[in-house]
Parts: structure tokens; sequence; C-alpha cells
């Protein structure tokens, strides 16, 4: 822009950072947020970054879920991986195939089975999460749904349990999520294999922990 100090005016060099693109295709859509030079998205016509952000947005329907994912009973490490669980982008070996990554095996590391990575088998149908899952279960007195992730925390959030219930029995399942992420990766990138019965302890501890931690307070109290 050196020269001209118009952005409306300036065209994108081919040669240009790709992010410097990204911020240049913008234009199209913000130049209809002024009249005769007059910001519109405003009620005094002062530019403003939230009303851009969220005009930018657009309309977006609120996940009635959430609760349960971003729940302060859950690790803050274990509610991102539980998310991106849920969104279906964890970087599995079906979604390097699926992105033109190179994959050597696209089998799953942790049993037998000769069956592709993806999410379904990791969360779901894998003989290691299945002995997780049957283990905590039956420590909690609540039989965890065998399903894709949506489906499950879809399940919980139906329940009719009191609301600290709920996050406590999603923070069960999503720590088995978390530590089957991570066993896995451990087993790609460090040749370690992590024991189911080492993992269902860990759970167990930490679900103690969590809710001693929040015994007191108004949350569970509802």
């Amino acid at each position: 822009m050196k020269g001209t100090g118009d952005v409306w005016n300036h065209v994108v060099p081919r040669d240009c950072s790709w992010y410097w693109k990204k911020l240049n295709s913008l234009k199209t859509m913000m130049i209809n947020w002024y009249s005769r030079g007059q910001y519109k998205l405003a009620p005094k016509g002062e530019y403003s970054v939230s009303c851009s952000y969220a005009t930018m947005l657009g309309t977006m329907t609120k996940l009635k879920e959430a609760d349960l994912i971003w729940s302060s009973v859950l690790l803050p490490r274990q509610r991102v991986v539980v998310w991106l669980v849920y969104k279906d982008r964890l970087l599995t070996k079906e979604r390097m195939t699926r992105l033109h990554m190179q994959v050597d095996d696209s089998c799953c590391c942790l049993c037998d089975a000769q069956v592709d990575e993806t999410h379904n088998h990791l969360f779901a149908n894998c003989r290691w999460i299945t002995e997780v899952r049957d283990a905590l279960s039956s420590w909690c007195g609540v039989q965890i749904r065998k399903a894709k992730a949506m489906q499950v925390v879809q399940w919980l959030k139906s329940r009719k349990w009191k609301q600290f219930k709920k996050e406590l029995i999603a923070s069960v399942w999503g720590a088995m999520i978390y530590y089957r992420w991570q066993a896995r990766n451990w087993k790609v990138f460090r040749s370690i294999n992590v024991n189911t019965g080492f993992v269902v302890t860990q759970i167990q501890i930490e679900i103690r922990g969590r809710t001693e931690w929040l015994r007191n307070s108004r949350k569970a109290r509802r």
C-alpha cells in the first residue's frame, strides 16, 4: 500500500503473504458497512470492533450441550480435546488421509483389529477404549454409551439428572476420551504402550479430586 494509503482501491500483489490476501478479501463485505462514508453497524456511526466481528460471524446457533464439554469438573486440557473430538477435528490417520497428508499405516495402533483409525473407532469401538469404558461405567454406576462423541453428549444432556451429575458423568467420559488420545500419541511418537488399568486409576483420582474441590460449591447443590 506504499504511496496509495487507500485500502479500498489497493490491489493485492501476487507474491504477498496469504494472510494479507485473506485480510484484503474482507473488503467486499466491509464496504457494505458504510454509507456515504458513515459506519452503519453502530448507532452513533463510530467504528466498533465488536459490531464488525459479530457481523462477520453472522447468525450462530448456540450449542445446548456445550456446558457439558466446557464444564469446570473437566480439566482444561481435557476440554479442548473433547471439543475437537465432538467437532470431528482431531488429526486422526483417517483425517490425515482426507487432507492428503502422508500416512504410512492407517490402522489403529492400540488394538489388533486392523481397522482404520477413525474418530468412531478410536473413541467408541476400539478394544482399548472398551476396556476403559466398561471399568469406568462399573465404577461410577452409569453405563456410558458406546457411540460417537456427539451422540454421547446429546444422550447425557437428555438425562433427567441434576446438572452436577450430568457434568460429572460427562467428565468421566471426557477424561476417558483425553487419555485415549494421549495413549494413541504415546504409542505413535514414543513407542510407549499405556496400560488401561493405569488410565482407569488415573481418571478415578482426578474425578475424586475435582469432585472434592467442587463439593461445597453452588454447582454441587443444583
